[in-house]
């Protein structure tokens, strides 16, 4: 059965990228968008097989604002 879990990307001043799921304790990092999102994948595979019934307690939206 496959979950699916949000996944936040940020770009670091160094030009690596950091990668968390947001409302669970798993993070990567890599030197591109693709190798953290290959890390971050596998982080949380990891992670979910040590803690099988892990559940995300973020609740992610995203908001629209004008300036």
């Amino acid at each position: 059965m496959a979950t699916h879990y949000p996944i936040v990307f940020e770009r670091e001043e160094s030009g690596a990228y950091s990668a968390y799921v947001a409302g669970l304790p798993v993070y990567a990092q890599g030197a591109t968008r693709g190798k953290a999102a290959t890390a971050i994948v596998r982080t949380l595979g990891a992670y979910l097989e040590t803690h099988p019934d892990a559940q995300p307690r973020a609740e992610v939206r995203v908001a629209k604002v004008s300036v």
